[in-house]
This record gives structure tokens, C-alpha cells and sequence, in this order.
């Protein structure tokens, strides 16, 4: 009889790299998501935050310990966000459900702690930034997924040739 893959996990699957926790890495996994992390702090303190960053004494340094205690927050806020499954949870749920916690802690300890808004005194300062949820804001382009047509904004289907009215 072959296993269900939606209820078991791969044969080939190390006992010790089970999806229970998230702390599961295959070798080097850990230290190249330090070093995107890393990349990407330096590369949005270079654009946002330089001067901050030219009274760094040891850039590399900073960029390191930021990018670990960034990738320990991750894990212990995702571990938390997963939670414990439901007893009985099929397999390919539990992966969803742990990557899904992943990227949401990930999303949330970017923001926190590493993609930090524009030192005081920036150019840029006072214009706003983009939201990377999206906007929700209807002056600002977005529209409903259904329009009818007692909607306010219906009458602007006309004006976009990728939107049609039923």
C-alpha cells in the first residue's frame, strides 16, 4: 500500500528534519538566510539610513548580529504564530500551516527590526512610503474584487480595458 503524501511526510525526509518546528534546517540553510538578510539590511540602510550607516564602526559587524538576532526572532515569533496543530493534521497541511507562520514572522521582523523608515533629515524623508501589505484606500487606485453596479466607483471600469462589466 503506498503512502497518502497529503498525511505522511517523504520517506526521504530525515527523522530530524521533521516540519514539527521551524528550526529545521538542511545544512547551510541557516547561514544563507543570515546572509539575505544581511544583503538586504545593508542594502535599505545604504538607501534609507547612510548617514546612520557611516557612523557605523564596524559595518559588517553590525549587519551580522542584526541579521542573527533578526533570524531568532523569526523563529521563535513563527514558532509561535504556528502554534500546535490540530491533532491529526495531514502532513501537507502542517508544512502550509509552518510556512505560513514562517513568512508571516519573516514579513513582521523585517519590518521591526531591519527595514526601518528613513533616518530624520532624508530627502525622502517625507514622502510615503509604500505599504507592502498594499493599500486599501480607494483614492489611491485599488478597487473592490466585485463591482456592481449600485457601486460608487462602477462607472470607472469603463476607463480600465483590463476590467469588464458583467
Amino acid at each position: 500500500m503506498t503512502p497518502d503524501p497529503r498525511t505522511s511526510p517523504p520517506s526521504n525526509l530525515p527523522l530530524s528534519q521533521e516540519p514539527s518546528s521551524l528550526s529545521g534546517y538542511l545544512p547551510g540553510e541557516q547561514e544563507l538566510a543570515i546572509s539575505l538578510i544581511a544583503s538586504r539590511a545593508r542594502a535599505h540602510w545604504q538607501q534609507w539610513r547612510p548617514n546612520e550607516l557611516a557612523q557605523l564602526p564596524d559595518p559588517q559587524a553590525f549587519f551580522e548580529e542584526l541579521s542573527r538576532e533578526a533570524q531568532r526572532q523569526i523563529e521563535d515569533l513563527g514558532a509561535h504564530l504556528a502554534g500546535q496543530g490540530p491533532p491529526g493534521e495531514p502532513y501537507l497541511e502542517q508544512v502550509g500551516r509552518l510556512a505560513m507562520a514562517r513568512f508571516d514572522a519573516t514579513a513582521l521582523v523585517m519590518r521591526d527590526l531591519v527595514l526601518l523608515p528613513p533616518e530624520p533629515g532624508h530627502p525622502d524623508e517625507e514622502t510615503e512610503q509604500p505599504d507592502p501589505m498594499g493599500s486599501a484606500d480607494p483614492d489611491d487606485g485599488w478597487l473592490p474584487v466585485v463591482l456592481t453596479p449600485d457601486h460608487p466607483r462602477y462607472q470607472d471600469l469603463d476607463d480600465d480595458p483590463g476590467l469588464s462589466k458583467p
